[in-house]
Order: C-alpha cells, then structure tokens, then sequence
C-alpha cells in the first residue's frame, strides 16, 4: 500500500516537470531598423498542446506573456538596461459563435478568426515591436535584447481551483533567447544568437 502511494507522489511531481516547456521554443527572433526605429520580431513555436487545444475549446482563456529586454553592452561593467518590455497575446473560444477572439496589450490588433491555426499563430508572433528610436543608440556600440515567452497563469472559474494541478501540465516557458546586434548608420546589423 505505501508503495503505491509512494509512486503517485512521484508521479504527481515527476509528471509535471517532463511535461513543463518540453517543446516550446522561441526562434525567427530578428532585430531590424525601419530607418527610425529599431524593431524586434518573434516567433514562438510548439507552445500548444493537444490538452490546450481541448481547453480551448471549451472556452477556457490563453494568454501568452512576451518578455524582451534590451541592453547596451557595457565591457567590464554592468550591461545598461534600455527598455523592459512586456506584451500580452489572449485568446479566447467563443462556442456560441464558432470564432476565437484574439487580444494583444501591443500594437497588434485585436482580432476575429474562425480557425484554430489563425489564433494560434496570432498568439505565437510579435511583430515591429518598437526597442528604441535610432538617434538615441550609438554607432558601433554592442546592444542585444534578450526574449522569452511563456504561458500566463490560467484561471479558472469558481471551484475548479482544485484543477489546477492538471492546469500546470498545460504550462510551457521557452528559454531566453539572447540577440546582440550593432547599430551602423541607419541599420542595424544582428551577431551570431541563439537560447
């Protein structure tokens, strides 16, 4: 009997830590320069799962945080923090009227569509997400932003609080993906990136 007991407890918090973030990624991170501002773009993907999906469905709401923070490298002293940015993508089923209806605190518009696939890449991708205006970066000085993503704490109504452990499956948190880029003239030139 303890036995049993013993391999639940296990279960209950090994299950959760395979299943956490286990395949959402960030990439296509670009960093990239209007002429007069500089911008980031950023995609994210494998964040939803078949269980997400079904929750979804049911009208349980999504949202996705966005996290960049830009820097100016400052060799053999700490990196400047320029902006801290913050951006939230919700989703939410209708059932009665068949669309999901996407959200964003940025710049992107709010939105209608009918099929799964459209919200899904509406949650997954930031775009000419403003870092700075170029008259107020250097030339030839190091900058680089750093992006993360993750799934915001799920609510759920009333009594279905106790949920919430089968909720934390659904969670996912990509790791940080770092950019550096200079800024020459009126361009910005990206380094070599990655997590």
């Amino acid at each position: 009997m303890w036995l049993v007991v013993i391999l639940l407890v296990a279960a209950c918090l090994i299950v959760p830590l395979v299943s956490y973030g286990k395949d959402a990624r960030m990439h296509d991170v670009l960093v990239t320069s209007d002429g007069n501002e500089v911008l980031a773009y950023v995609r994210i993907s494998n964040w939803v799962t078949k269980d997400m999906e079904s929750a979804i469905m049911t009208g349980v709401p999504m949202t996705v945080i966005f996290m960049i923070d830009f820097y100016q490298q400052k060799p053999g002293w700490l990196d400047k923090r320029l902006a801290q940015i913050r951006i939230k993508h919700s989703l939410k089923y209708d059932e009665v009227k068949k669309i999901f209806h996407f959200s964003s605190t940025g710049a992107k518009k709010s939105a209608d569509f009918t099929d799964m696939e459209s919200a899904k890449q509406a949650m997954a991708e930031l775009d000419a997400v403003q870092l700075a205006y170029m008259n107020n970066l250097s030339q030839g000085v190091s900058y680089y932003v750093d992006v993360k993503a993750k799934l915001d704490e799920i609510r759920l109504p009333l009594h279905m609080e106790k949920l919430m452990f089968f909720v934390s499956l659904w969670d996912f948190e990509t790791d940080w993906y770092h950019q550096p880029f200079i800024v020459q003239g009126r361009t910005v030139i990206m380094k070599r990136s990655g997590p």
